[in-house]
């Protein structure tokens, strides 16, 4: 089982991410830049953008879980195709709001 974290450079996504490895999950995290993502060696890192859909398959192939710190839906405009991406059994929206 792997869970793709979008927005694993900020400061929720990171320990999400960090989070889920502590417990034995597989994590993949995305970044549009992935050679200059900063993570600790041994993560995977995929490229992904949600301003580009194309990117996304990619990123969530062979995902069992999603968690994403905005929603898919503002970002490229459909949230079925985010959540019906190839082998996606779930879809874990977590929306972190600033004031």
């Amino acid at each position: 089982m792997v869970t793709t974290v979008f927005g694993a450079r900020g400061s929720v996504g990171r320990n999400v991410a960090d989070g889920l490895r502590t417990a034995g999950e597989q994590v993949r995290v995305t970044s549009r830049d992935p050679d200059s993502a900063g993570f600790p060696p041994g993560t995977k890192v995929v490229a992904a953008d949600l301003e580009n859909p194309r990117s996304l398959p990619a990123a969530l192939e062979g995902a069992t879980g999603v968690f994403c710190t905005r929603s898919p839906a503002v970002s490229t405009g459909s949230s079925d195709e985010f959540a019906e991406a190839p082998r996606v059994r779930s879809y874990v929206p977590h929306f972190s709001f600033c004031c």
